[in-house]
């Protein structure tokens, strides 16, 4: 029985590892680096004034339905989103490839959430494209008030706002030691190729840095104020920073960081070790 189990743990490790769940992972990081350039064209466009609300993921969604062949586009994307999430899971599973210990749960845990937000936004476009509505919207404040009604609820919330900032640490840290290089088969790449990665992978980590600090804060204020108003997601944080001193410089920055980071998944598309 013990030999049968291992062999049946060994074969769905080579499943997991065979070469059509790898492409599904790199038409995920295709699929997620249009989503952040669509979410960085918006910010572009608030940056200049020429809309008056910022949006965040689904905002993407519904602004690539609108374009030429949108229903293709979305289509595309959900089976991307869908390909990332499943990858993610596959690593929350197995394990990342060449990691052990601390570091290998810690990615493992990481790799949970991912493989449940991608999950959640591929569903999110599959219901937009068979309602034309995406289901409708949850607001942050709308989800944060049900949390703060609860008996554990500002715990909770500021739990969540701590984990944001943890994420942040986490953006940062990867911005400055450039540790993301890690992840790619840098040996396969020439010399222009490597410092294209190494700058749109610092740039792109430093933007996701400070949209995931605006999260946190203001998650943990709505927490300690009792007021979920106070909660912002991706297109609060986003309207945010517009609405401060030198605001629309500020986002411009940003977006320019989030286009960059689009392009940097296009990267991992074509060199993330899988």
């Amino acid at each position: 029985m013990a030999r049968r189990a291992l062999k049946a743990r060994a074969g769905a490790r080579r499943a997991a590892r065979s070469e059509w769940t790898k492409g599904l992972g790199r038409l995920g990081f295709l699929a997620k680096g249009l989503v952040w350039a669509v979410v960085a064209l918006i910010a572009i466009e608030v940056a200049r004034g020429e809309k008056k609300k910022a949006e965040g993921s689904e905002g993407a969604i519904t602004t690539l339905a609108e374009q030429s062949f949108g229903e293709v586009l979305l289509i595309l994307l959900a089976i991307g989103l869908a390909g990332h999430a499943l990858w993610r899971l596959r690593i929350a599973i197995f394990g990342p490839p060449e990691e052990s210990g601390a570091r290998a749960a810690f990615k493992r845990a990481g790799s949970v959430a991912l493989a449940v937000g991608y999950g959640s936004l591929c569903v999110y476009t599959v219901r937009f494209l068979t309602t034309d509505s995406g289901g409708g919207t949850t607001q942050p404040d709308t989800v944060t008030k049900n949390l703060l009604d609860e008996p554990y609820g500002v715990a909770l919330v500021i739990a969540i706002g701590v984990v944001m900032l943890g994420v942040a640490t986490y953006e940062a840290h990867k911005a400055i030691s450039r540790g993301f290089l890690k992840t790619l088969e840098t040996g396969r790449m020439s010399a222009n190729a490597r410092k294209i990665a190494t700058v749109s992978g610092v740039a792109g980590h430093g933007a996701l840095t400070v949209i995931a600090v605006l999260v946190g804060v203001f998650l943990i204020k709505a927490a300690v104020e009792h007021e979920p108003k106070e909660a912002i997601g991706l297109d609060g944080s986003l309207q945010e920073l517009v609405s401060q001193d030198l605001g629309p410089t500020l986002l411009g920055v940003v977006a320019a960081g989030l286009l960059i980071y689009g392009f940097y998944c296009l990267i991992e598309a074509r060199y993330r070790r899988l």
